[in-house]
């Protein structure tokens, strides 16, 4: 079955936009803040494409840098209004690359594809509109490509596409889905479970797993998933691993910009993945686990180790 992966928003105020960093934050987003401080990083020229429910319309409160958006559904096409309940894909791009001080590359150029569609009071996701919205951010020569959806059952088609994302050394980071109620060893949700992606889940403030976060033996990294704060006209507190895979975009998308300036660009998944679990904080078990995989990464030595 295809979805989104499970969620939810947390009430918290009427105001669209909460810009306001305080004690609710993670440590990880204040130590963000700081390193895009010191090495005056924004995600400059970094292009990433977010594959999700599309965007608000007008858009342009909200984001600045919106390159390209289509809409690869077949729900009033040409549309790629965000047309989900509660905006998530808008709350996606917002963390990753919106135009206020909650996003954590808001220079980067974002590429928006709707591969998600409204089907009544449910969501629409097939996986040909996947394959579109991945084959279009390969013909864009994005750098990264968000995909904060999930679904439980392989596809060849959408694993090909994933494969030639790779072979073009793009990097797709993918959320590691929520269980809700069936996550046991060895469930992690697609894409996130193809080698050829970055799987990401979502841990609390507390670096203890997300309780509805799916596990499996193919988990890469955990990051921020709980009480993050992004674009939205309903609430403001986010949590699940679609936002954690957001997080993980856009600080990938800073460091990317990091390396690029020192004349060390990542030009491979693999290199990019070999960095990481270089500087991978170990939570849980021992070593690799399906719960964590490698870790949570240690982001103020990997961004130190550039010496930008």
């Amino acid at each position: 079955m295809f979805q989104i992966p499970q969620y939810s928003i947390e009430p918290e105020s009427d105001v669209p936009v909460n810009t306001d960093k305080s004690s609710s934050y993670y440590d990880d987003y204040g130590l963000i803040d700081e390193l895009k401080t010191t090495y005056q990083l924004t995600g400059k020229e970094i292009k990433i494409a977010v594959l999700d429910t599309g965007l608000i319309r007008p858009s342009s409160a909200h984001f600045s840098n919106i390159k390209k958006a289509e809409n690869f559904t077949e729900a009033l096409p040409g549309d790629w209004a965000d047309d989900h309940p509660r905006q998530h894909g808008t709350n996606v791009c917002g963390l990753i690359a919106g135009n206020h001080n909650i996003a954590l590359a808001p220079g980067a150029d974002l590429y928006v594809a709707k591969v998600i569609a409204r089907n009544g009071a449910s969501q629409l996701i097939k996986p040909e509109y996947i394959v579109r919205g991945v084959e279009w951010a390969i013909a864009n020569d994005v750098d990264i490509i968000n995909l904060s959806v999930a679904f439980d059952t392989c596809s060849r088609e959408v694993h090909q596409s994933i494969k030639r994302a790779f072979r073009a050394n793009k990097i797709v980071i993918a959320a590691s889905g929520n269980g809700a109620g069936y996550a046991s060893i060895g469930s992690l949700d697609y894409p996130g479970a193809y080698q050829e992606s970055i799987a990401v889940g979502a841990i609390t403030r507390y670096n203890t797993l997300f309780s509805q976060n799916a596990v499996g033996t193919v988990m890469d990294f955990v990051a921020p998933g709980v009480d993050l704060y992004s674009i939205t006209y309903q609430s403001n507190i986010l949590q699940g691993s679609s936002f954690a895979c957001a997080f993980f975009s856009g600080v990938i998308g800073l460091y990317l910009e990091g390396a690029r300036r020192v004349g060390k660009p990542m030009n491979s998944m693999v290199q990019l993945k070999r960095e990481l679990v270089k500087y991978s904080i170990d939570l849980g078990a021992t070593g690799f686990d399906p719960k964590y995989g490698y870790g949570k990464i240690d982001f103020k030595e990997m961004f130190k180790s550039l010496n930008l």
